[in-house]
């Protein structure tokens, strides 16, 4: 019975570190890679996310809390539908959709550098 619980217990503890150290996405731009595409798609997302898709490419991208920082699906979607944009994404083991570091069109419109 010990053995068990201690068995569960390491368990739990391995996928908190890896959900701690692998699952986590570096904003900075020294780790974060340029895309660019026509956007095909600007939708809500959980947690306040803003969801874009790019033609051709079968991942999401996501603006981590966007709402938040006072953007707006339906202006993004008039700005971008359409258009072809330039963003950065942070560099991540796994995992889709990628998260957008970095995002311009025509001007800069959301970043998470300083």
């Amino acid at each position: 019975m010990l053995y068990r619980i201690l068995g569960t217990l390491l368990g739990v503890l391995f996928a908190i570190f890896v959900m701690i150290f692998l699952l986590k996405v570096n904003t900075s731009k020294e780790h974060s890679t340029q895309i660019s595409g026509v956007v095909t798609s600007v939708s809500y997302g959980p947690s306040y996310d803003i969801i874009i898709q790019l033609r051709g490419k079968p991942t999401s991208f996501y603006i981590n809390r966007g709402l938040e920082f006072g953007l707006d699906v339906d202006t993004l979607t008039e700005q971008l539908l359409g258009d072809s944009v330039t963003f950065w994404v942070g560099d991540q083991l796994i995992g889709t959709p990628r998260h957008i570091t970095h995002l311009e069109h025509d001007k800069l419109l959301y970043t998470e550098w300083e």
